[in-house]
């Protein structure tokens, strides 16, 4: 850790009871400067660390990025005695410090090009100046979420003005943004696979990872009972299409109608599936499908080793 620059104002400041408060910025202040989930994570351990220590502080947020706080353009740096810029690249001082002269500015988390403390009074480099320290996300806590698979149906022009899908998305990505679940966003297209899986057994693998699947296709359900993961099924056509079919078939009981779907209808029931209350549902149609399977097996083996059936066939189709 380098020095403080001197027994200057800003220290005299700090020793004023009532005088201290600390001003707690990063890349996520700022718009498109690709502020990262460890910025926002970092910036939260140095909050906590001046929480413990009794010192008063406030964050330069963007809501842009999803950060809570004050303005950039709104900050009233007189109102501050610590200025602390947390985590990411840090070069040539990029004129972030000036309005903040009068402060005790300290740097930290940071990975550092070049060779001096470049603007701060106080700096705790991540990597650079011949330092390597942990990076404070590994100081942080974790909440943890249930992971939701996300597997939703492009529109199908066969249904016509039957179609919800429009519908549908809005009301799953209201849920989604409310961050109660982490989503994983799959889909089973073959072609131009939005994220690049080549096989089925990719596709199931992630489907296996994930604590429910929301899904308006029928394979996003059937392929979640496969790896016994709950699924909350939306059938996207207007009076019910496949989707509802396969959920009847299968005795599925959660199966929500895409033209009255609301997004608080589906946080209850995703809770609802990550919670494990639906485990003992899962085995069971799952157990009752593959029974099911069987004698529809037997049948195709029994169509495909009946030549009389085919020869039949066959003349029925010459004679039409």
């Amino acid at each position: 850790m380098l020095p403080f620059r001197g027994l200057g104002r800003p220290l005299l400041r700090l020793l004023v009871p009532g005088h201290r408060r600390a001003l707690v910025a990063g890349w996520f202040s700022f718009p498109d400067t690709k502020a990262t989930f460890g910025d926002s994570r970092a910036m939260e351990v140095v909050c906590r660390w001046l929480r413990e220590a009794g010192i008063p502080f406030d964050v330069a947020g963007d809501e842009r990025n999803h950060v809570s706080g004050i303005a950039w353009d709104a900050i009233e740096p007189a109102a501050y005695t610590i200025f602390v810029f947390v985590c990411g690249p840090w070069w040539d001082n990029p004129g972030i410090l000036d309005r903040f002269r009068h402060c005790l500015t300290i740097g930290i988390d940071l990975t550092v090009h070049g060779a001096d403390t470049l603007g701060f009074d106080v700096l705790i480099p991540r990597d650079g100046l011949g330092e390597a320290n942990p990076d404070l996300v590994l100081a942080s806590d974790t909440d943890p979420v249930p992971v939701a698979g996300v597997a939703l149906v492009h529109p199908q022009p066969p249904y016509g003005d039957r179609q919800r899908h429009e519908r549908v998305q809005a009301v799953v990505d209201e849920f989604l943004a409310a961050g109660t679940v982490a989503p994983l966003y799959l889909d089973t297209l073959l072609l131009n696979n939005p994220g690049r899986l080549t096989t089925a057994d990719q596709f199931a693998a992630l489907v296996r990872r994930t604590d429910v699947m929301v899904t308006t296709r029928l394979h996003g359900l059937v392929f979640a009972l496969l790896e016994r993961v709950p699924a909350v099924a939306i059938d996207p056509i207007a009076g019910g299409a496949k989707v509802t079919a396969q959920a009847r078939a299968l005795d599925w009981p959660l199966l929500l109608a895409g033209e009255t779907l609301s997004a608080a209808e589906l946080a209850d029931h995703v809770h609802h599936c990550a919670a494990g209350r639906l485990a003992t549902e899962v085995e069971r149609c799952r157990a009752r499908a593959i029974a099911r399977l069987g004698p529809i097996r037997e049948r195709f083996l029994a169509a495909v080793a009946n030549r009389s059936g085919a020869a039949g066939w066959q003349s029925r189709r010459r004679a039409a």
